[in-house]
C-alpha cells in the first residue's frame, strides 16, 4: 500500500513537469514585440525617407506606402507603414481613408497607441467631428503617460470646450496645461486661458495673460490674435517691470525682426516716467544692438555714449566692448584709441581694457601696422588674461606671413601651453612649421 504522502509525492513528480511544459509552449506563443522596441528593416526605412522626400500630400509617396504595406510580413513594420500612410492621408485631405490606418495602429500597438490616439483625435478635427474628437483626446488624456502628449490633447479638448461654449472646460484643461508644459506649448495654453476668462467675463484675468502672450512669444503667430483681443477689451494693460516688457523686443531681435524691435524700444524710451539706472542701461544696450543691426551706427553710438557717461558699472562696461566691436567693424583707429585710454582709467573694469588693447593691436595689424601690433600683442602675451592664448596665436601667425618659421615655432609652443579649445589648431600649424624646418619627426608628433 502507498501511504497519502507517497501519493502526494508521485502526483507532484507527474504534475510539475506537466505544468512546466504549458509554461513553456505559452512562452513560445507568445505574440512578438510590439514595433516600436524594434527598428524598421533596412526596406522599409528606404521606402519611409523616400516617401518623406516626396512629402506627405504627394500621391506617388502614399502609393509607395501603400505597396510595401502590402508585401510586409513584419508586424512592427506594418503597424509602422499604417501609421505613417494615415498621417500621409490625412495631409492630403483623405480623411476616411486616415481613420481606420490610425485605429489600427491603435489597437495593434501599444507603443504606437497614444500617438495614433492624439492623431485620430486630430483627423476628427479635420472633418468637423467635434465630439469624436473630444472623446479621442479625452481617452488619451486618461491613458496615456506621456506628460507631453496629455499636455497637448489638453490644449485641443480645451480648443474644442470653447468651441461649444464649454468656457470653464476650456478654461480649466488651459490652466492645467498653463502650469505644468513645456515651453512650446505655453503660446498656446495662454492664448486659450485668457480666451475663456474673456468669455466669463473676467477681463483682467484675459488681459493679464494676452499681454503676457503678446510680450513674451512675439514671433508666435498667436501673439497678433492676443493683441487683436486687447484692443477689443478696450480696457489699459497692465502694469508690468520694465525687465519683462524688454522680453518681446529681446525676442525680436532673436528672431531676427529688427524693425520691429527698435519700434518697441523706441515706444518704451519715450514713457515719460524716470526709469531706474539698470533697467535704463538694458533698453540702452538693446536700442544700440537694435540700430547697429539697421546699419544706424551714429544713432547707436550715441547711445551707447551715453551709458559710458552716465550707465552703473556693468552697463558701461558692456557699452565700451559694443563700443570697442563698432569701432572695429567701421575701421576707426582714433575712436578706438580715445575708448582705449578712457577705460583704462577706470579701475574696476580689467577685462574691458584688455578687450580694447587687443582690439587697439588687431586693428593696427589689419591696416599693415606691423609693429605696432606685435607690441601690442606682446603686451598681452605677458601677462594671463583671457586675450593672452589670442595675442600669442596672432604672434605666431604673422611670424609665419613673413616667413620666420623659427620665430614662429617658438611662439607656437607657448600658444600651445595657453590654447585651451585652439589645441588643435595650434599643434596642426606647429607641425607645418616643423615641417618646413625639417624636423619631419616632429611634425608627424604633432599632428
Amino acid at each position: 500500500m502507498i501511504s497519502s504522502t507517497g501519493k502526494f509525492y508521485l502526483a507532484s513528480c507527474l504534475f510539475l513537469p506537466l505544468l512546466a511544459c504549458c509554461a513553456l509552449l505559452l512562452f513560445l506563443r507568445r505574440p512578438p514585440p510590439v514595433a516600436a522596441l524594434t527598428p524598421p528593416s533596412a526596406e522599409v526605412l528606404e521606402v519611409i525617407e523616400e516617401a518623406w522626400a516626396l512629402g506627405p500630400r504627394n500621391p506617388e509617396a502614399r502609393q509607395r506606402l501603400e505597396v510595401r504595406l502590402e508585401v510586409e510580413t513584419n508586424r512592427s513594420d506594418r503597424n509602422r507603414l499604417r501609421f505613417l500612410l494615415g498621417h500621409f492621408a490625412r495631409e492630403g485631405g483623405l480623411f476616411s481613408r486616415a481613420m481606420p490606418l490610425f485605429a489600427l495602429a491603435e489597437r495593434n500597438d501599444p507603443l504606437l497607441a497614444d500617438d495614433a490616439r492624439f492623431a485620430l483625435g486630430k483627423t476628427y478635427l479635420h472633418t468637423g467631428d467635434f465630439r469624436a474628437a473630444y472623446a479621442a483626446f479625452t481617452r488619451l488624456i486618461e491613458e496615456t503617460v506621456s506628460e507631453d502628449l496629455k499636455a497637448a490633447a489638453r490644449l485641443e479638448r480645451s480648443e474644442i470646450a470653447l468651441h461649444f461654449g464649454n468656457w470653464i472646460d476650456a478654461k480649466r484643461d488651459a490652466f492645467a496645461v498653463l502650469v505644468s508644459a513645456p515651453e512650446h506649448l505655453r503660446p498656446r495654453s495662454l492664448f486659450l486661458f485668457a480666451e475663456a476668462c474673456a468669455r466669463l467675463g473676467q477681463t483682467k484675468w484675459a488681459l493679464d495673460h494676452d499681454y503676457e502672450l503678446w510680450l513674451s512669444y512675439p514671433t508666435d503667430p498667436l501673439a497678433k490674435e492676443a493683441w487683436k483681443t486687447i484692443e477689443q477689451l478696450g480696457r489699459p494693460l497692465p502694469e508690468v517691470p520694465l525687465e519683462k516688457r524688454l522680453l518681446r523686443p529681446r525676442r525680436l531681435l532673436a528672431a531676427g525682426r529688427v524693425e520691429a524691435a527698435l519700434r518697441d524700444l523706441e515706444t518704451l524710451l519715450e514713457r515719460r516716467e524716470p526709469l531706474p539706472m539698470a533697467e535704463k542701461g538694458d533698453l540702452l544696450l538693446l536700442l544700440a544692438e537694435a540700430q547697429t543691426r539697421l546699419g544706424r551706427f551714429k544713432a547707436a553710438e550715441r547711445e551707447l555714449g551715453s551709458l559710458l557717461e552716465g550707465g552703473d558699472p556693468p552697463h558701461r562696461e558692456e557699452a565700451a566692448r559694443s563700443l570697442t566691436r563698432l569701432y572695429l567693424a567701421q575701421n576707426r583707429r582714433r575712436a578706438l584709441e580715445r575708448l582705449h585710454r578712457r577705460v583704462s582709467r577706470w579701475e574696476t573694469a580689467p577685462l574691458v581694457v584688455t578687450e580694447t588693447a587687443f582690439a587697439r593691436a588687431f586693428l593696427a595689424e589689419r591696416n599693415g601696422r606691423r609693429q605696432e601690433a606685435e607690441r601690442g600683442y606682446a603686451a598681452l602675451a605677458s601677462v594671463k588674461n583671457p586675450r593672452q592664448a589670442d595675442a600669442l596665436w596672432r604672434l605666431s601667425w604673422m611670424a609665419i606671413q613673413r616667413g620666420k618659421l623659427r620665430e614662429a615655432d617658438r611662439r607656437l609652443e607657448r600658444f600651445l601651453l595657453v590654447a585651451g579649445e585652439e589645441l588643435p589648431k595650434g599643434r596642426y600649424w606647429q607641425g607645418r612649421v616643423a615641417w618646413h624646418l625639417g624636423n619631419r619627426k616632429r611634425a608627424i608628433a604633432s599632428w
